[in-house]
């Protein structure tokens, strides 16, 4: 319910100049001053009423059961639903400037669900979204952040506990797109900055994908380098 206006223009900006922009919770009502500030509300034409509920959604011709932040009530035409609890939206799409917005209010994280993974995965090639990387294992998360020409990547293995004596190293295999880098052609290095690995390797075996190991709770931070 709360989001700075700075955000939400940036947002808009980005979704006018033709990306598709993914948003899900409640719609914001209010800057972090508490002052109203209702222009993602406005641009896709919805509100928002709080639910706070475990109830089955049916989109994309799949149903599973997940925690829904809110009901969603539309009051534009334009703006289409995609997304239903027992009749009652919970999902929307709008076309703005040469983009589009998704926004859902219920949480969209997996949870390894096969069935909410066939729905995001139906939901993503519908509307051309692809990552810029992916790992063989679900539960390790992987960031990538671009920072002016150079790219960041972060990945953490957050099973295990840190209070464990023995720490279970596994193999993981990280594949990148790098075309989404900048980089279409050639030899690249992964430079882990908080030690001394260097990992040397190519665009092509890199989007095929390398094989690394990550311990419980272990966290690594590449800086990828094109040779």
């Amino acid at each position: 319910q709360f989001m700075e206006q700075t955000a939400q223009e940036n947002i808009l900006a980005l979704a006018k100049s033709g990306k598709i922009v993914l948003l899900f919770g409640m719609v914001p009502e209010f800057d972090l001053n508490f002052k109203k500030c209702e222009l993602l509300s406005k641009a896709l034409k919805i509100k928002t009423k709080f639910s706070g509920e475990i109830e089955e959604i049916e989109a994309f011709d799949e149903k599973f059961s997940t925690y829904i932040y809110a009901d969603i009530k539309r009051s534009g035409r334009k703006t289409q639903e995609i997304a239903w609890k027992s009749r009652k939206c919970v999902g929307v799409m709008a076309s703005y400037g040469k983009g589009k917005i998704l926004f859902f209010s219920f949480d969209l994280a997996s949870d390894l669900n096969p069935n909410k993974l066939l729905f995001l995965q139906k939901l993503f090639q519908e509307f051309k979204i692809s990552s810029i990387g992916h790992t063989s294992d679900p539960r390790v998360d992987l960031i990538a952040q671009k920072f002016n020409k150079s790219t960041v990547l972060y990945l953490f293995n957050p099973q295990g506990s840190f209070w464990q004596e023995e720490r279970k190293a596994q193999p993981v295999i990280l594949s990148l797109n790098c075309k989404k880098l900048g980089i279409k052609r050639g030899k690249i290095q992964l430079v882990e900055l908080f030690s001394d690995e260097v990992i040397k390797t190519s665009v092509k075996e890199l989007e095929l994908g390398i094989s690394l190991s990550l311990s419980d709770m272990e966290s690594r931070m590449y800086l990828v380098e094109k040779k």
